[in-house]
Formats: structure tokens, sequence, C-alpha cells
């Protein structure tokens, strides 16, 4: 009877033993599937935010371009309600 228990538990040690560099092993794995992951996760985010980046700048040299053309331009004259033009429309 002391031997049978013996040999059961000695049985389970082993079998516990054997199993956990595989559990070790399959967490490894997953660790590093995560680990890939999320760098591809960071390369995206990368490329996203330079894209980003470079429409802000092309935003701002645009805008840039816009409104030195507007101060680049003569100010609209005023409309005047005297002038023939506008008495000839308003006669239709």
């Amino acid at each position: 009877m002391y031997c049978r228990y013996h040999l059961i538990a000695s049985t389970a040690l082993l079998s516990a033993w054997m199993l956990a560099p595989q559990t070790a092993a399959a967490q490894s794995v997953s660790e590093a599937e995560k680990i890939d992951r999320l760098e591809r996760q960071t390369e995206l985010l990368q490329k996203q935010l330079k894209a980003l980046q470079d429409e802000l700048a092309h935003t701002r040299k645009r805008t840039e371009k816009v409104e030195a053309a507007q101060a680049a331009a003569p100010a609209a004259q005023p409309v005047d309600s005297k002038s023939p033009i506008l008495k000839a429309v308003w006669r239709l």
C-alpha cells in the first residue's frame, strides 16, 4: 500500500514536471505573438501619424498661400448703390 501511494504520487509529480515546460513554451509563443502584434500595431500607428503630419503640413502651406494671395489682392471696392449699373438692374 505504501509503495503504491508513492508510485501514484511520483507519477503525478513526474507528469506535472513534464507538462510544465510545454506550458511555459506555449506561454512564450503566445507572448511572442503578442509582441509581434503590438509591433505591427505600432508600425501602423506610426504610418498613420506620419500621414496626418504630412496632411497637416500640406494644409498649412495651402492656407498660407491663400492668405498671402488675399493680402496681395486689392481690397474689393464697396458697392455704390448710386452706380448706373445697379440702377439699371433695379429697374428691371
